[in-house]
């Protein structure tokens, strides 16, 4: 057994104080010249062939060794059971770091760690509530590509009517599906979106015969976001003629007509980027680290530009500046998204441009202050939600007269917005 589970089952002291000499109890990452830092993947169920974020953190592995000159291995899950195995294993062989991959690994990640806090861990698409200080979180706006898909699927489908299937119904895989819901309604609220879930990651046959169900209904847009099972509903729409969005990295080459667009989550950068910070004494564990389309650690697919038309493309990269920018925050639950579609509703008649959630447009001639708010909020619709703006950093009045709306917004977050009476004046022929 080795000296690291030795010492974590706690029997050091049955050791001679001969064996312990040269030995250290924590990890030092500096290597002697001729001497590689081991980095280990556990991948998920799937595999590393899964065209999905599986393979995409072993090429980042795969980079890291070319690059850097680790010395890299995967030990690949056949099924949930396998998780704590392959993780102890990849701890008895002295690995310098341990990378799970997925949600689904957080258990056994974060056991590990605590067994073996001499070693180094990360973990992708997962954090914890008290996190240990040796494993660093890897976490992906994932809900911010969806959204950019959801508006190329509301753009490009001919029925009015796209699909989403998922792998199993985790937060995680929430932040595709609203992300991409949010997306599809802002480029036209009138759009459709069926949605179910395959309760798999692995079987491509079930989640394609979600898709032909979806395909019977006059869906002619699906994306999904469910691993390896992915593969079925792109299969299904060679098969039918009908178009497919992928996921977690670009998946265009399975199918070059159909898949329109992907969801790309960048985990080899950001595997790819861990294994560099470690090498250079800069691993710092106890984090969450979150990559987003700021940190340009998602977005969507560079073979996009094949079958989506520049004007499309034009409104992809208007509404991506404002992710990036906090004029948009996209909903990554179904509370955010149902609170967005209130907001949407409330508002539903008056002149505005699109709305950036969390907050509202409001005009150049709108003047706020504190008086009146309540006969306001009534006039506007906004007095049913007014409690749920309380947590936004602003609010942006649409005057009904309104073409143009001024850069700043109206910053309130130090107030509590459901209690601030505001008073409406009108400029010369405005009407509110």
């Amino acid at each position: 057994m080795k000296f690291k589970k030795l010492l974590s089952l706690g029997i050091i002291l049955s050791m001679t104080s001969s064996v312990l000499v040269g030995c250290s109890s924590s990890k030092d990452n500096s290597k002697s010249s001729d001497e590689s830092l081991k980095i280990t993947l556990v991948a998920d169920v799937g595999g590393i062939n899964d065209e999905s974020f599986n393979q995409s953190a072993w090429e980042g592995l795969q980079r890291a060794k070319d690059e850097l000159g680790v010395d890299v291995n995967v030990l690949e899950s056949k099924q949930s059971s396998d998780y704590v195995p392959n993780v102890e294993t990849a701890v008895d062989n002295d690995s310098d770091l341990v990378i799970g991959v997925g949600f689904q690994m957080n258990t056994a990640i974060e056991n590990a760690a605590k067994s073996y806090p001499e070693t180094n861990f990360a973990i992708i698409d997962a954090s914890f509530e008290n996190q240990p200080e040796n494993v660093s979180s890897l976490m992906f706006n994932a809900q911010e590509a969806s959204y950019l898909t959801g508006i190329i699927a509301a753009k490009k489908s001919k029925t009015n009517k796209v699909g989403f299937i998922g792998g199993t119904k985790e937060a995680v895989i929430e932040t595709f599906e609203y992300g991409f819901m949010a997306g599809a309604k802002a480029a036209n609220n009138d759009i459709e979106v069926l949605r179910q879930y395959a309760d798999t990651y692995t079987d491509a046959s079930k989640a394609k015969s979600i898709a032909n169900l979806m395909h019977s209904k006059d869906v002619d847009v699906i994306f999904t976001a469910a691993g390896s099972a992915g593969l079925g509903p792109i299969e299904v729409a060679k098969e039918n003629n009908k178009m497919a969005v992928g996921v977690d990295k670009d998946q265009n080459s399975l199918a070059p007509e159909n898949v329109i667009t992907s969801a790309v989550k960048r985990v080899d950068v950001a595997v790819f980027n861990t294994v560099k910070d470690l090498l250079e004494g800069n691993f710092k564990g106890g984090q969450v680290n979150v990559f987003g389309l700021k940190e340009d650690g998602v977005g969507i697919s560079e073979t996009t530009s094949k079958n989506v038309d520049k004007e499309i493309l034009a409104l992809v990269e208007e509404h991506a500046q404002k992710i990036k920018n906090g004029e948009i925050k996209v909903p990554s639950n179904e509370k955010e998204y149902e609170e967005l579609q209130q907001i949407r509703e409330a508002i539903k008649g008056y002149d505005y441009k699109e709305l950036s959630f969390p907050v509202l447009k409001y005009n150049r001639e709108v003047l706020l202050s504190v008086k009146n708010y309540n006969k306001l909020s009534k006039e506007l619709g906004l007095d049913k939600i007014s409690s749920k703006l309380e947590k936004y950093e602003g609010i942006i009045i649409p005057s009904s007269n309104s073409q143009e709306h001024i850069n700043s917004l109206k910053q309130l977050k130090n107030y509590s917005i459901k209690n601030l009476n505001i008073e409406v004046k009108k400029s010369k022929n405005k009407n509110v």
